[in-house]
C-alpha cells in the first residue's frame, strides 16, 4: 500500500482466480488484496477472464468490474498482478508504456521481465 501513496488512488487488480485457467476463488489471495485496498479508501478496479461471475458472489465491496483489459487499467494509478492469465503475460512493456506509462505495476506472480520493464522506464515491482 506504502507504493500506492495517493489518497482516493486508482488499482486494478488482474486476476481474480485462485490460479490460471479457473474460475476457482477458493482461497485466491485477491479477495484478501481487495479487502486491503479498499479498507484504505482506494478505488479498485478488477478484471479477469474466467473468475469475474464467481468472484461477484464473493466479494461485495463496490467495485468496478471490467470485461475488457485495456478499459480496466485506463487511467489507473497502480496495477496489481494477482493471477498468472496468459493474457496478462501477452501485456509487454511496450504495452505498459504505451497506455498507461506512469501507473506502478505490482507483479505477485513474477510474470515479466524485470530488464524489459526497466528499460521501457516502467514502475515495475516484483513481488513474486
Amino acid at each position: 500500500i506504502n507504493i500506492i501513496n495517493k489518497d482516493n488512488a486508482h488499482v486494478t487488480i488482474l486476476g481474480l482466480a485462485f490460479k490460471a485457467n479457473t474460475n476457482d476463488m477458493r482461497e485466491s489471495p485477491a479477495i484478501d488484496m481487495i479487502d486491503i485496498l479498499y479498507q484504505h479508501g482506494l478505488n479498485v478496479t478488477v478484471h479477469d477472464p474466467v473468475a469475474m461471475d464467481n468472484a461477484k458472489k464473493i466479494i461485495s465491496y463496490p467495485i468496478r468490474w471490467c470485461d475488457d483489459i485495456q478499459e480496466a487499467i485506463h487511467h489507473q494509478d497502480a496495477i496489481i498482478i494477482m493471477t498468472e492469465w496468459q493474457d496478462y503475460r501477452n501485456l509487454t512493456a511496450k504495452f505498459f508504456k504505451q497506455h498507461v506509462p506512469n501507473v506502478k505495476l505490482l507483479d505477485f506472480r513474477n510474470i515479466y521481465d524485470k530488464r524489459k520493464m526497466y528499460l521501457e522506464n516502467i514502475n515495475y515491482y516484483c513481488l513474486g
